[in-house]
């Protein structure tokens, strides 16, 4: 159950970097971001808190719980023929944990593969196949250790996956719209 909780006052500052290089058949995309977001003063939920941790956060700036000092994801795709081939992959600092969040959890990491293939249907049109493997390193990526602020059950991020997927494109809905 969400159990909501504020604070008197907040602030949060960070930075975010974009890159994005194309090139024929090729695009490379990359981001990384530093962030911090914290808050002190629990005004209200406090039933949520130990005694402790509400005297505490009283006195102290502390991260907040969704708070991951450094993010960075990238990517590539090559198109070649009628297959689309890509590689993203994303990188966390570690998520916060802890009383009144002062630990941080381990850092996550994650790479993802995919193949696309287009096939020509009559009738239909451009029909795509599409088969997606996540989390190809098969990381334990813990996310939440069932410690913090508001946090009461632990998380993970997903494990080696496949999927498997076709979209088919709908015709048209109705007639046009121009009249002679």
């Amino acid at each position: 159950v969400f159990e909501p909780f504020n604070y008197k006052n907040g602030r949060i500052w960070g930075s975010q970097s974009s890159a994005v290089f194309n090139w024929e058949n090729l695009s490379v995309r990359g981001n990384f971001t530093y962030s911090v977001a914290q808050g002190n003063d629990v005004a209200t939920g406090q039933f949520n808190f130990d005694p402790d941790e509400v005297a505490f956060i009283a006195k102290h700036y502390i991260f907040l719980d969704h708070t991951q000092q450094y993010t960075a994801s990238g990517g590539i795709t090559y198109r070649w023929r009628s297959y689309l081939a890509s590689m993203d992959g994303t990188y966390g600092s570690g998520l916060r944990a802890g009383f009144a969040n002062t630990d941080e959890l381990g850092e996550n990491f994650q790479i993802n593969l995919a193949l696309e293939k287009s096939w020509l249907v009559p009738n239909l049109g451009d029909v795509k196949t599409r088969v997606v493997l996540i989390n190809a390193t098969d990381n334990i990526n813990e996310l939440r250790d069932g410690s913090g602020i508001g946090i009461f059950q632990p998380g993970f991020g997903p494990r080696r996956t496949v999927y498997g997927g076709i979209t088919v494109p709908l015709p048209p809905i109705g007639g046009s719209s121009a009249t002679p």
